[in-house]
C-alpha cells in the first residue's frame, strides 16, 4: 500500500494554486510548467497483462494494428489541447494531425514505455523519415544499439532491459512504420511517418520535452486522475483521450469512472475508440464520443461497459469500416429492447 501522496496533489490539496505561465504552442516548457507536466505520478507495473482471452495474457502491443486511424483525421485535424492514449507508434500519428500543446503516453505496459524511450532516441538523431526508418532496418540495429546504450537517459541495467525490448520488437515496429507510410501516402493523408513537414513538427515537439511516455493504468488510481488535475493546472482542456480497444476487455469498474471523470475537458474534447472486427472486415469498427457526452454516460447505473454506449454497427463485407460518432445524452437502450419486444 503506498503511503506517499504526489507533490502536485498536495500542492492542489493545499489551497490555491500560483497562476502558471499560459502554454504556448510551441517551444521548451517553463520550469513550472515541466514541473506540473512531469510531475504526474505513475502507477505501479501490473503482476500481469489481461487479455480477452487466457492464451493472450501477458502479450505486448509494441505495434498499433488498426489500419483506418485516419478515419478520425477530419475530426481531430489542429484540435490543440493535450494528448493521452495508449500504445506505441499511433501516438505520434495523432501528435502530428492534432498538434496539441502536450501529450501524456499512456500504457500500463512497461515494455510501451521502454519503446517510446527509443522513439525519444531516435527522434533526436534523425532529421527527417528516411533517417528515422533507417534506425529500425536490420541492417543498422548493431549501430542502433550502441546509440541506445549511449543515449538513453537510465542506469546500463535498465538501459540493456530497453534494448531487449527494442531488439526484440525492432523488424515489427520498421514493417507497421513502412505500412504506416505507404498507406497515409495513398490516401494524401499527412502523418509523421508519410510528410516530412508533419514528422518535422512531432520531432520538434518531442525534443521540446512535450511528450512524455509514463506508467498510466486506466483502471488504477493516481495517473490518470493526475493527469486531470495538472491539465486543470495548466489549464489546458483535454483534446483526445484514445484508449484504442481497452475497454473491450472490462466492464466499467468505479475507478475507472474516477478517472474519466477527473480529466479536465471542454465542448471539443474527443475519446476515440476502436471496437473489436477483424474476423469481419481485418480491422476494426471506429467511434468517437464528445468527451462530455462520455462522463454523462459513466454517471448511469445501467452503462456497464462499451456495450452500453456505442450501438452496434453492422458490417456488410470485408471492405467495410464503419465510423461513428456520439455527442449526446444517456439512453438505456436495453429498455428500448424491451418495449420492441
Amino acid at each position: 500500500m503506498r503511503i506517499w501522496i504526489p507533490l502536485l496533489w498536495l500542492a492542489l490539496w493545499a489551497g490555491p494554486v500560483a497562476a502558471v505561465e499560459p502554454l504556448a504552442a510551441t517551444g521548451p516548457l517553463t520550469a513550472d510548467q515541466k514541473a506540473i507536466f512531469e510531475g504526474v505520478p505513475e502507477d505501479e507495473a501490473p503482476e500481469k497483462l489481461n487479455a480477452t482471452r487466457a492464451d493472450l495474457e501477458g502479450r505486448h502491443y509494441l505495434t498499433c494494428d488498426e489500419i483506418w486511424l485516419d478515419k478520425w483525421y477530419p475530426r481531430v485535424k489542429d484540435m490543440g489541447g493535450s494528448y493521452t492514449g495508449v500504445g506505441t507508434d499511433q501516438a505520434y500519428t495523432f501528435i502530428g494531425w492534432m498538434k496539441p500543446k502536450l501529450a501524456w503516453m499512456t500504457d500500463y505496459d512497461p515494455w510501451v514505455k521502454r519503446m517510446h524511450t527509443v522513439y525519444a532516441v531516435f527522434f533526436t538523431q534523425a532529421e527527417n523519415v528516411e533517417q528515422f526508418l533507417a534506425l529500425w532496418a536490420s541492417k543498422n540495429r548493431k549501430a542502433s544499439v550502441a546509440l541506445l546504450m549511449e543515449k538513453l537517459p537510465g542506469t546500463e541495467a535498465e538501459n540493456k532491459r530497453t534494448v531487449f525490448v527494442f531488439q526484440s520488437w525492432a523488424d515489427r515496429v520498421y514493417r507497421r512504420l513502412k505500412r504506416v507510410q505507404r498507406w497515409f501516402t495513398d490516401r494524401k493523408v499527412p502523418s509523421f511517418m508519410s510528410d516530412e513537414a508533419t514528422y518535422t513538427w512531432v520531432r520538434q515537439f518531442v525534443l521540446d520535452g512535450r511528450a512524455r511516455p509514463v506508467l498510466c493504468n486506466l483502471l488504477d488510481k493516481g495517473c490518470f486522475e493526475g493527469i486531470g488535475a495538472a491539465s486543470k493546472q495548466l489549464n489546458l482542456p483535454l483534446g483526445v483521450l484514445y484508449t484504442s480497444n481497452a475497454e473491450g476487455y472490462w466492464r466499467y469498474k468505479d475507478q475507472f469512472r474516477a478517472n474519466m471523470q477527473a480529466q479536465f475537458v471542454d465542448s471539443k474534447s474527443l475519446l476515440l475508440r476502436s471496437l473489436a472486427a477483424k474476423k469481419r472486415n481485418g480491422d476494426y469498427r471506429y467511434n468517437s464520443q464528445t468527451f462530455e457526452s462520455f462522463q454523462a454516460w459513466l454517471k448511469e447505473d445501467y452503462v456497464r461497459s462499451v456495450r452500453s454506449i456505442v450501438p452496434w454497427m453492422r458490417i456488410k463485407d470485408e471492405t467495410h469500416i464503419p465510423v461513428s460518432h456520439l455527442d449526446g445524452p444517456p439512453v438505456d437502450r436495453s429498455k428500448k429492447k424491451k418495449r420492441r419486444k
